[in-house]
């Protein structure tokens, strides 16, 4: 469905990486460049290399990670590039919580990869969001590979769903992370309805060392009239914050018109399907893919290497230069690490204060929440009661508890949210306060399902039988009538009237009374309970967020304290080898030209491999 303009697919093909000259070059240098970095004890950015040692080597399709904050509608984006709506879940209660490899397949299956088992787990590709959603995943769940005859994907490509990159759940970011040292090229989902937040730049920054080939998508702009200042906002941030997509295209999509255009074309509707389809912008996203990546998948992969290892090559010169600062005579960066380690060394001696601090900032929170809660039932109770009083229709108490549930719903989602704002927040700040970036918190509240209530029967029996012996007494006068005569019980008979009408007038008022009463007891019981359940829910979910944020930041202090202990000891030795510092300082500067000059090779080698990828010469 997504040709180009003349009409026509790309040629079905899976390229691969055959061993050439220029492949042996790039796998040599970076070999060497993984050898300095284990000379030099940088496990982690040996094990970066390798990583991309280990992709170069690898043939076959050429992976898009798609990655984006949670509900940005990157699994739906992807649900349009390979022409099928219900491939991967899209609502917001069952959203990506392991990542999914889309490849090329016929016919269309699933398979689940386990830390348990060796073997998957084949499975139908509907039954895949029971496997890969947040709210159903299994916990041993590694990832899913799902096969597609989709014609994008036939063209030879993949495309990798991710989790969400920030969050609540910081886990996720680093599925992400993980996911494209196997990518060749990134597609970033931004959100019409707000700007970029700190994590979705912090990510941006971090993929950036490694890939190349960066799409940024802005979805659902359909559904927010006032994405373009959004967008323009989103300009701004990365203008500041990740310089080098300040300039790069933002493309706006509307992708559900990209399931409408499939479903005219499946009605016959060619023009209203291609009408559709270019609204939608999926075209355009799918074009850059084809002539951006799949045309150019040899140069952009090699773009890649050569991005990792100048990354690679200028963390180590950090090193080297930071060595040299403390050989000649250059204390300040040991003197800061004292002062960072008197500081921590204060925070840990004070660890009591600290715990009853972090305790004394989720009490708040618990406080605030079942103040609201309160709050929130007074309202409620006082809005019903008026209705019950003031506008009551006959009958309508046996409706009224599906009514009350419905609202106390409502409240029940504005409850949940406020929760994880306020968790969110209150772990911000203790976050802060040990100098941490992140620091996730489970922000759940449980609260048990209620059964509903019983409705009382209302009985007016007093009421009702005055009215049966008025209506008694008016048979009765009727037969006396027939036998005296009218004149003689006129009168008798017009007061017995009335009496009749004021017993049903009192029956009819009994009747609403004794149904407000029902109703008012009903609305009673329901907060009573909703109230208890609520408060114990908050109290289990801040409890909870407290001793996860508790372990993590004591977790966070003990790695700090351990770092800046071995950072000191080893400038500490260094500082003593005086006599040494000549010829060190020589070592380090012999060091740092070996890097210089890899440097220039890669930095070269990677202009060469950008105006390839860019079409220039």
């Amino acid at each position: 469905m997504f040709a180009d303009r003349d009409g026509t697919l790309p040629v079905t093909k899976f390229p691969g990486f055959p061993v050439t000259t220029q492949e042996s070059h790039v796998a040599a240098s970076l070999q060497r460049v993984r050898e300095i970095a284990v000379t030099e004890h940088r496990n982690d950015l040996a094990t970066a290399v390798d990583e991309e040692l280990a992709h170069l080597a690898q043939s076959g399709a050429v992976t898009v990670v798609v990655a984006a904050e949670v509900s940005r509608g990157k699994s739906l984006l992807i649900n349009a590039l390979v022409e099928q709506e219900d491939l991967l879940p899209v609502d917001i209660d069952v959203s990506t919580g392991a990542y999914v490899l889309v490849q090329y397949g016929e016919p269309a299956a699933a398979r689940i990869y386990t830390r348990t088992s060796p073997e998957p787990i084949t499975t139908s590709v509907d039954a895949l969001g029971e496997w890969v959603s947040v709210a159903g995943r299994p916990e041993d769940v590694a990832y899913a590979e799902v096969d597609v005859p989709a014609p994008l994907l036939g063209a030879g490509l993949s495309f990798i769903d991710t989790p969400g990159v920030g969050g609540l759940n910081a886990a996720h970011g680093t599925i992400t992370l993980a996911a494209l040292s196997d990518a060749d090229a990134l597609i970033f989902v931004l959100d019409a309805s707000a700007p970029l937040s700190r994590p979705e730049l912090s990510f941006l920054s971090k993929a950036s060392e490694r890939i190349q080939l960066v799409t940024l998508v802005l979805t659902k702009t359909d559904v927010f009239p006032g994405w373009r200042a959004i967008l323009d906002e989103n300009r701004q941030l990365l203008r500041r914050y990740a310089p080098r997509f300040a300039d790069q295209e933002i493309i706006p999509v509307k992708t559900p018109r990209a399931f409408a255009a499939m479903r005219r074309q499946a009605a016959g509707d060619e023009e209203a399907a291609q009408r559709l389809l270019e609204q939608s912008g999926i075209r355009v996203v799918a074009g850059h893919l084809r002539k951006d990546l799949l045309q150019r998948a040899d140069t952009v992969r090699m773009a890649n290497a050569h991005r990792l290892a100048l990354s690679v090559l200028r963390r180590l010169d950090d090193g080297y230069q930071a060595q040299l600062a403390t050989l000649s005579g250059d204390t300040s960066t040991l003197q800061a690490l004292r002062e960072r380690q008197r500081e921590l060394a204060v925070r840990e001696s004070s660890a009591e204060r600290w715990h009853q601090a972090v305790r004394q900032a989720f009490q708040d929170v618990d406080a605030r929440l079942c103040r609201d809660l309160r709050e929130a039932m007074a309202g409620f109770r006082h809005r019903f009661d008026y209705e019950i009083t003031t506008a009551w229709r006959p009958g309508r108490q046996l409706s009224f508890p599906a009514e009350l549930e419905a609202d106390l719903r409502l409240v029940e989602i504005a409850l949940q949210r406020s929760l994880a704002e306020r968790l969110r927040e209150c772990a911000g700040m203790q976050a802060a306060r040990l100098g941490i970036d992140e620091l996730s918190v489970p922000a759940a509240l449980a609260l048990p399902v209620r059964d509903r209530l019983e409705v009382h029967p209302v009985h007016q029996s007093a009421a009702r039988f005055a009215l049966m012996g008025s209506q008694l007494l008016a048979g009765a006068v009727g037969i006396l009538r027939s036998v005296l005569g009218y004149t003689p019980l006129s009168v008798f008979s017009g007061a017995l009237g009335l009496a009749t009408s004021l017993a049903r007038m009192r029956v009819r008022r009994s009747q609403r009374i004794g149904e407000q009463s029902e109703a008012r007891r009903l609305l009673q019981a329901y907060l009573e309970r909703f109230q208890q359940d609520g408060e114990e829910a908050i109290d289990e979910a801040v409890q909870s967020a407290r001793d996860t944020a508790t372990k993590a930041l004591e977790k966070a202090l003990g790695s700090q304290l351990e770092v800046l202990h071995a950072q000191i000891q080893d400038l500490v030795r260094r500082s003593a080898e005086v006599e040494e510092a000549e010829s060190a300082r020589a070592l380090i500067r012999g060091k740092r030209d070996v890097v210089a000059t890899l440097e220039a090779e890669h930095q070269a080698a990677f202009r060469e491999a950008l105006a390839a990828t860019q079409g220039r010469p």
